[in-house]
């Protein structure tokens, strides 16, 4: 019962775009126990991918790639994605990716 909630609530927290440890630590903030929480985390981790969610928010948040044209949209991306809890590895590369679909079009 308590690794179901577990899984929803991190599944949940990941859905909002929220890195996987900010989505723990809320969790725990909730009073989820250690070992559910585990179970949980271990369940998911292996269909998570924290690059893959930086983009996905990015591209909702940024569609046209303003990012590459305008620095003070990039830093105010990079922020955003430091308040969801990305590291900043992550958030360097995402943001100086190039966008494929306008490079297409």
């Amino acid at each position: 019962m308590a690794t179901r909630y577990a899984e929803r609530f991190l599944s949940s927290r990941l859905q909002r775009g929220e890195a996987m440890w900010m989505a723990v630590a809320k969790a725990r903030q909730k009073g989820v126990d250690d070992v559910a929480l585990q179970q949980a985390e271990e369940a998911i981790t292996g269909q998570y991918d924290a690059a893959e969610a930086c983009r996905q928010l990015i591209r909702q948040r940024d569609p046209q790639a303003l990012r590459h044209h305008d620095t003070r949209v990039w830093q105010r991306h990079a922020r955003f994605l430091q308040n969801k809890g990305f590291d900043t590895a992550t958030i360097l590369r995402v943001l100086n990716e190039q966008d494929s679909s306008l490079e297409e079009g």
